[in-house]
């Protein structure tokens, strides 16, 4: 039978009717017959009872069918799997499925249920989220989070007691690490609309299979594990061995858990955040990296900008930009433009491409380095403004102040710790025997005027004090010279300014300005780019001159390649110490 497209009843918007799909129950003496079901229109006024599901959609190829008020439908393997594995024995079960209680050829209706979906999430008795038929390996994963879940005194460590054990395998096992991190890396974790399904529901489970976990688990999981990471167990052997087969850790695959306990908890939101956040997650429709997340938008950032799948995606999410600036009162948002641009995407540098290929790996430690520049105050306080020109044209205010001389080579390419280092001082000229305090600039450019903290309250950043935090610095130094090169726990002191080393050189190289300025900034930062501070930003940035526009007059325009540290400017002294004025800036 050829599969159609179901029959879709059009919807009453004033009454904020939806679709709910009735599947009906299985058929035990056809037990490979197609799954039957129906459709109804219902309004979320009159509190309807429904279970909403979400579910990574996976291959949009539709292979697979089943009958809707009797029509043959193609749906996909995923959906096909979800609803085989939800479909009751003995009574009809009551669905709302985004992919089919939606007419997605419908852009109309489709930017009209997207906008009341936050609704749809928080009406449902219950949020399934469903990540996939059982698989070698589902079983242990799930039984280790439910043992954590329910028990978050229980120990990780194999040296202390009661510890966890599963299928006779500790933590310590290679086969449950990869049993965990697979689990932690199934599609559902990675596409963008599972997270706000996830975080507006009122009571949720996780599903893989027929087995399931209460959704309430997972913010007592990562809980758990922070308490015994850095604590009791913290063995950080296992804690940070990466899987053979998946190439992450235990640490990188629970931050995904950690992601969505910050959408979960967090009272108000910052839309920025919530996008950085969820950054390196997918979506079919680019459109959708910021549409999938709006019912998470609270605050002063409700309402940020409409679903609207008429839109190009260049129009939305120069929308975002504009938005975020008048939200906010800053230039905040440009510190989001970053990442291996898509080619596709005929955006201007100065707004975020948030389909930009990032490493996931590295985005942790790329947002940890976001949320230290509130710090900072490089621009002295001074409010933003922006005017936008069309078709892509920024007019902003801020100064333009120096310019780099040096840049030295990717920090991968340079390999060992010591001879990274005397690459730097030479580009410094910094005499490799001068280590007080006289040097300064270096040592403290090398961990971006920061250091990383652990405490009772938790770990935090903090702005280093020269005086008191020099010690740490060559402790640090001694640690990373010496030839036995002992482990970084024999360090305990060390560990703030490795922490911080690594956050602020990351993704950046080491560079040199004509005034003698000492920094990191973007890889793609070249000799001759300028260092820029603009109005309503706390730190700087590196802009690139490029030809004058058709319609730009005689004025120079820049590309901004990224945000930098540039120590003896980070708090204002461009305009406090050498009192330069403001200037128009073009960016493009």
């Amino acid at each position: 039978m050829e599969s159609l497209r179901p029959n879709y009843a059009p919807l009453a918007e004033g009454r904020r009717e939806i679709r709910l799909l009735h599947v009906a129950p299985k058929d035990p003496s056809q037990p490979d017959s197609a799954i039957a079901s129906r459709f109804s229109a219902a309004s979320l006024d009159d509190n309807p009872d429904y279970e909403a599901l979400s579910y990574a959609w996976g291959d949009h190829t539709k292979e697979k069918t089943i009958f809707i008020d009797s029509t043959s439908v193609g749906i996909t393997r995923n959906l096909h799997d979800a609803l085989e594995d939800l479909q009751l024995a003995y009574q009809e079960r009551t669905l709302w499925v985004d992919a089919v209680c939606i007419n997605q050829a419908d852009n109309e209706e489709r930017t009209h249920q997207v906008s009341q979906m936050r609704h749809v999430y928080e009406s449902a008795s219950r949020v399934i989220a469903y990540l996939g038929k059982e698989y070698e390996g589902s079983d242990a994963a799930m039984e280790f989070l439910e043992i954590v879940g329910r028990d978050p005194d229980i120990h990780y460590s194999p040296r202390l007691n009661p510890h966890i054990a599963v299928h006779g395998m500790d933590i310590c096992s290679e086969g449950l690490r990869d049993a965990i991190i697979s689990f932690l890396d199934l599609d559902w974790w990675k596409r963008v609309w599972t997270v706000q399904e996830f975080a507006l529901a009122r009571n949720s489970v996780l599903q893989c299979g027929d087995r399931q976990l209460p959704g309430s688990h997972l913010i007592q999981i990562y809980e758990s594990y922070m308490k015994h990471a850095y604590d009791c167990c913290g063995g950080w052997d296992y804690l940070n061995a990466k899987s053979a087969k998946y190439g992450i850790d235990i640490w990188s695959a629970l931050q995904r858990i950690a992601d969505l306990n910050f959408a979960c908890t967090s009272e108000e939101l910052s839309f920025l955040e919530v996008l950085e956040s969820f950054r390196t997650r997918h979506s079919f429709d680019p459109r959708d990296k910021m549409y999938g997340m709006l019912a998470l938008a609270t605050g002063r950032w409700e309402n940020v900008i409409e679903a609207d799948y008429t839109k190009s995606t260049e129009d939305v999410y120069r929308a975002l930009a504009l938005a975020a600036t008048e939200r906010t009162g800053n230039l905040g948002f440009l510190s989001h433009c970053y990442g291996r641009r898509y080619p596709e995407l005929r955006l201007p540098s100065w707004i975020p491409d948030w389909t930009a290929i990032i490493d996931e790996g590295s985005h942790n430690n790329l947002m940890s380095r976001l949320s230290t520049y509130n710090l900072f105050d490089a621009s002295s306080g001074a409010l933003s403004t922006l005017i936008y020109q069309a078709p892509k044209i920024a007019l902003v205010t801020g100064v333009v102040f120096d310019t780099i001389q040096n840049t030295g080579p990717e920090r991968g390419e340079m390999g060992t710790t010591p001879e990274i280092m005397r690459t730097w001082r030479a580009m410094a000229q910094i005499a490799e025997s001068h280590l007080d305090v006289s040097t300064g600039a270096f040592w403290q450019t090398i961990c971006g005027g920061l250091l990383y903290e652990r405490s009772n309250a938790g770990p935090s950043w903090r702005r280093q004090v020269p005086t008191r935090d020099w010690p740490l610095y060559h402790k640090w130094k001694t640690w990373k010279f010496s030839e036995d090169e002992p482990s970084l726990d024999s360090n305990v002191q060390a560990t703030s300014f490795d922490i911080a080393y690594h956050i602020t050189a990351l993704d950046r190289r080491f560079v040199v300005s004509r005034k003698g300025h000492l920094g990191f900034a973007p890889v793609a930062t070249a000799a001759g780019d300028v260092i820029a501070i603009l109005s309503g930003v706390n730190v700087p940035f590196i802009l690139r001159a490029v030809s004058e526009l058709p319609d730009s007059g005689s004025n120079i325009c820049y590309e901004v390649i990224g945000d930098c540290y540039i120590h003896g400017v980070m708090d204002g002294e461009v305009f406090t110490r050498y009192a330069m004025p403001l200037e128009e800036i073009r960016l493009v």
